[in-house]
């Protein structure tokens, strides 16, 4: 068992003592049932808990100040790892982007946002820039590495549209009502919640009508104002949702409107 240090090396860390840990920490004591969440078996959980009391972690089934220490260090030690594991793998695939002109393997590229995707180009001077890993056409594929600066982005915005109240005699009114939204739909992604909003919708292939809550919000944060069409029970249904999307997307502003 390593020494608690703030440099504890990955290959210190015994991932599987930190999954005990952890299931010791949120309260579980039963040493069955931590291997069987962890899909180990019961032998296995004693020996990893021998190994962390042996280390002074473990004082029973209790965490240890020292156990608190190593755990921490630990987790941290992995998170780091594999962030730099990502980050290398990323760079090491390169990223996708849409060349805006002729690109050649080895130039130098500005890049900006457009309708949501990451365009390169040379012509065009930004405040990000990047190195091309790949000969690419205008308007085709090109991967880039190395990238530096901020690209610029500003978010757009979310609106929410419920239908309230809606029945046969007032079909007419609310399917007007989401034609014309159609009709300027080039200013926004449209999105379409529930069973009752889908019937209002004369072409399909002008709105999104799958996981249409993360979608526009991920529309956003590509720079794209969007909005949502929903009846008021659709979207009760569906709240839980929305305000967690709300929290992830802090950034994004939202605004609740009827129809």
């Amino acid at each position: 068992m390593p020494k608690v240090t703030s440099d504890l090396h990955i290959k210190d860390v015994n991932i599987m003592e930190l999954a005990v840990m952890m299931r010791i920490l949120k309260g579980e004591r039963n040493l069955a049932r931590i291997g069987r969440s962890l899909n180990i078996t019961l032998q296995g959980v004693r020996y990893y808990v021998k190994r962390l009391k042996d280390a002074g972690f473990l004082n029973d089934m209790d965490i240890t100040s020292s156990g608190y220490e190593y755990l921490s260090t630990s987790l941290t030690g992995v998170k780091k790892f594999l962030a730099e594991s990502a980050e290398f793998l990323t760079e090491a695939n390169g990223w996708e982007a849409i060349c805006h002109d002729d690109i050649a393997m080895g130039d130098e590229v500005y890049l900006f946002m457009r309708n949501g995707y990451l365009h390169a180009t040379k012509r065009k001077q930004t405040k990000s820039m990047a190195v091309a890993m790949t000969d690419g056409k205008s308007g085709k594929r090109i991967l880039i590495k190395d990238i530096k600066g901020i690209i610029e982005l500003k978010p757009g915005k979310l609106e929410i549209l419920l239908i309230k109240g809606l029945c046969e005699n007032r079909y007419a009114e609310f399917k007007e009502k989401v034609e014309n939204l159609l009709r300027s739909k080039g200013e926004y992604f449209l999105f379409v919640l529930g069973e009752g909003a889908k019937t209002l919708v004369s072409d399909e292939a002008c709105v999104n009508v799958f996981s249409p809550l993360k979608g526009a919000f991920d529309a956003t944060v590509r720079g794209l104002n969007s909005k949502v069409i929903a009846t008021e029970e659709a979207f009760n249904l569906n709240i839980e949702e929305f305000s967690r999307l709300k929290e992830e997307y802090s950034t994004t502003e939202v605004t609740v409107n009827f129809l």
